[in-house]
């Protein structure tokens, strides 16, 4: 079974944390202590996709992503989990696939395959993006 890794962007320290639910047990106490604080009021990790982008980066929710679009189009779109499937969710509206989950993360999968995505950020980084919840 692959366990699911996480990643924990603290702005107030400029760190990042990769972790599982087991080296979060395991790992140094240093890691804990930072962790656990940031966790228990209220901050959530982001979640790792399984997938990578065309520069071979990991895809996690929360990240902004760049689709290029087989008609030269670009898209600009947040990683989230809805019903259980990782979408991107488009700048436009009119670009939305999440009406339809199993339609949507085929998409995204699609993309990844074909080398149209490319990592350009996360929503703790960039403003105007925000995680819905």
């Amino acid at each position: 079974m692959i366990e699911d890794k996480f990643r924990a962007i603290i702005p107030e320290i400029n760190s990042r944390i990769f972790f599982t639910l087991n080296s979060l047990l395991e790992d140094k106490p240093s890691t804990r202590e930072i962790l656990w604080p940031w966790l228990k009021v209220g901050n959530r990790p982001d979640r790792n996709t399984g997938l990578k982008d065309n520069e071979e980066n990991e895809i996690y929710g929360g990240d902004v992503v760049e689709l290029n679009g087989p008609f030269g189009e670009k898209w600009k779109g947040v990683i989230e989990l809805v019903d259980g499937c990782w979408v991107a969710t488009y700048d436009k509206p009119r670009y939305n696939v999440i009406d339809r989950c199993n339609r949507a993360g085929l998409y995204l999968k699609c993309f990844v395959v074909n080398h149209a995505v490319k990592v350009s950020g996360n929503i703790h980084e960039i403003p105007g993006f925000k995680r819905k919840l």
